[in-house]
């Protein structure tokens, strides 16, 4: 019998790991094992969001963040779109 991977969290953070685990993604846990963190920003509730800057091989820092939407969406300047 197989099991489902069950993941444990915030409501978020279980929703952005079964969205990218429905889109095929690779484990999140190997990809986080190998993530370069330079820094972790903690979730506070005055900005509602959270996040880390990760250095990607090639050197480049990059932020993800995770938060309230309607927070993010008014300080956000490029949305990347894969379909176009």
């Amino acid at each position: 019998m197989l099991s489902a991977t069950v993941f444990l969290g915030s409501k978020t953070e279980t929703a952005l790991l079964k969205f990218a685990k429905g889109l095929g993604w690779a484990d999140y846990k190997d990809i986080r094992d190998a993530a370069d963190i330079a820094l972790t920003i903690p979730f506070s509730s005055e900005r509602k969001s959270m996040g880390c800057v990760v250095q990607l091989p090639d050197g480049v820092l990059c932020l993800f963040m995770k938060g309230a939407s309607e927070i993010l969406t008014r300080k956000t300047r490029y949305v990347i779109n894969p379909d176009h």
